[in-house]
């Protein structure tokens, strides 16, 4: 089965099922040993990389078995706004067409500065403002014209953020412009909602659902300084009882979800198995899978 969506529009993409992350890490990436010992829990991979890094081998190894994947970018700063890179756009959509990629994704803002080089990585989140959103849509929109491909952009994961706008009300906005279905991070959107005092579901009642395409899942770690409660993206396996309530929330109202994926940076497979369970019991629960 092919799953490539270039020039497909979103209402027609395939739901892929439920799968974990990876990034560059060459030819034994833990996602393919946890397959071997839970083949009915990981039903697609996220690969996570860059132009400059291109495909490791586990990932190209999972491709050719006719197996799902979507290609994460790590590499663009669609916070800037349009123009993008002619050549990196070309670059990117040929890595997606090479995974058989339905979509690509990849978390809004700031990736780099200065010259585009892997030391020079710092994501930071972009401004929260009417204005910024309607520059960041104008990217999206390119880069889905130059690449062929549906963009889901990725709401980041930061403990500080400018701009007077609710994340939500941020990318409610930016998706409406760009016309685009975007990837909800659970545990990104709980460091805002923290770091802002606020309750974990507040302003998910108000932001349109429907235009999820994508659910990330992720383990962190609930730290405790000068009095102040941070959330740090550890990617652990272990998911933060907050984030379950988000992904409760979500998932019987996002309508359009075309997959849903656990993003944990463990090595040992048990573990990850443990909460992939949750999330595929969860999910049969509310009757959005098999």
């Amino acid at each position: 089965m092919g799953y490539c969506g270039f020039g497909v529009p979103k209402e027609k993409l395939p739901w892929i099922g439920i799968g974990v992350a990876t990034e560059y890490v060459g030819k034994d990436p833990a996602f393919l040993r946890l397959h071997k010992d839970y083949p009915e829990l990981v039903q697609f991979v996220e690969y996570g990389g860059t132009v400059e890094l291109g495909l490791d081998e586990g990932i190209s190894s999972w491709v050719r078995l006719g197996r799902p994947a979507t290609y994460h970018y790590l590499d663009i700063n669609l916070g800037y706004g349009p123009p993008l890179s002619p050549e990196w756009c070309e670059t990117t959509a040929e890595l997606a067409r090479q995974m058989d990629s339905p979509w690509i994704c990849g978390d809004v803002g700031i990736w780099y500065y200065g010259e585009r080089l892997i030391k020079n990585v710092m994501l930071t989140h972009p401004f929260l403002s009417l204005d910024s959103a309607a520059k960041t849509a104008e990217a999206i929109r390119e880069l889905q014209d130059r690449t062929g491909f549906n963009c889901f952009p990725e709401n980041p994961p930061s403990h500080f953020y400018a701009g007077d706008l609710h994340l939500l009300d941020y990318f409610a906005r930016l998706t409406e412009q760009a016309d685009c279905w975007m990837t909800l991070d659970c545990a990104h959107l709980l460091m805002y909602q923290c770091a802002h005092g606020h309750h974990p579901l507040t302003g998910l009642d108000a932001f349109p659902l429907d235009r999820v395409g994508e659910i990330h899942i992720a383990g962190g770690t609930l730290l405790e300084i000068d009095q102040q409660r941070y959330i740090m993206d550890t990617h652990i396996p272990q998911v933060l009882p907050d984030v379950w309530t988000i992904v409760d929330y979500i998932l019987p109202r996002a309508t359009n979800v075309r997959a849903i994926c656990l993003e944990a940076e463990e090595r040992k497979t048990r573990p990850v198995a443990v909460t992939l369970k949750q999330v595929h019991e969860r999910c049969r629960r509310l009757a959005l899978a098999a």
